[in-house]
C-alpha cells in the first residue's frame, strides 16, 4: 500500500505538469487517503518534492479543488481500479 501512495503522488505530479489539475487533485487526495488508512506519511524529502510540483498555482485552482472533492469520499483502491480501466 505504501508504494501505491508514492505511485499516486507521482502520477498526480504528471497530471499537474500536463495541465490536468482536476486529475492531480484526485490522485493526490487518493495518495493521502492511503497514508491515513495505513498510518504512515511519505518521507519528508519525497513529500516536499511532490508538493513542489503541485505548485500553489495548481493547488489553488478550482479544477484542483474539484478533484479533491471528487476523491474525498472514495475508497482509494476502488478509485485506482476505476482510473486504470478508463
Amino acid at each position: 500500500m505504501r508504494l501505491q501512495a508514492y505511485c499516486l503522488a507521482g502520477l498526480a505530479c504528471v497530471a499537474a505538469r500536463s495541465d490536468d489539475a482536476t486529475m492531480a487533485g484526485r490522485l493526490w487526495t487518493l495518495a493521502e487517503r492511503i497514508e491515513q488508512q495505513i498510518g504512515f506519511r511519505m518521507l519528508a524529502a519525497e513529500r516536499r518534492r511532490y508538493e513542489h510540483t503541485l505548485t500553489p498555482a495548481v493547488r489553488d485552482s478550482d479544477e484542483y479543488r474539484a478533484g479533491l472533492a471528487t476523491a474525498a469520499d472514495l475508497d482509494p483502491l476502488s478509485a485506482i481500479a476505476e482510473l486504470l480501466r478508463s
